[in-house]
């Protein structure tokens, strides 16, 4: 005997059922209001994964990516280093924070026992032992903190641009399941 799956338009009409009283429409204002206020986000930062490393992220403006992109269009000809660069600068200005699982508890991570939280990558840099030099800037850090990997740093600037995107989606349970990765 096989059961069928209700479509979502039963679904949103049952009114006696789960749902309660909500009709498709109040269920529609719910999911916008819940992607209006989604403002930030926590994104695992690859390869550290296993220590349960998260970076905070707020939702930039078309205007404030824009002005990456100016910025960068002045300073950069060739086209690789110019997206590259765009990628790594909108990561580094949308940064809030880092934060470690603890206990299953999400945690800001701080520089000691009663440290101030870390919220840039210099500071993160200089945390997990770079030199001055390599951590001389914010690009420099990040790129210290993925190994130089320009792949690994592309990976996480994916999925923080899908984020932007559609502020409706968990992240690591939504598309980076989807990616196997």
């Amino acid at each position: 005997m096989e059961i069928e799956e209700p479509t979502a338009i039963e679904v949103a009409s049952d009114t006696e059922g789960a749902l309660g009283p909500q009709s498709l429409m109040e269920q529609l204002r719910a999911k916008r209001q819940e992607i209006a206020d989604t403002k930030d986000i926590k994104i695992p930062v690859p390869m550290y994964e296993d220590l349960g490393l998260q970076a905070q992220y707020r939702l930039m403006d078309r205007h404030e990516v824009e002005e990456v992109g100016k910025k960068n269009r002045k300073t950069t000809k060739n086209r690789g280093d110019f997206q590259m660069n765009v990628l790594c600068d909108v990561i580094i200005n949308a940064c809030e924070g880092f934060y470690v699982q603890v206990g299953g508890e999400t945690v800001p991570l701080t520089n000691g026992d009663d440290g101030p939280h870390i919220t840039r990558w210099d500071e993160l840099a200089v945390f997990c032992g770079a030199t001055a030099d390599q951590a001389s800037s914010a690009r420099s850090s990040l790129y210290y903190m993925f190994g130089n990997n320009e792949f690994a740093i592309g990976n996480h600037g994916i999925s923080l641009n899908r984020w932007f995107g559609n502020t409706g989606v968990e992240v690591d349970a939504d598309f980076l399941g989807e990616a196997g990765l």
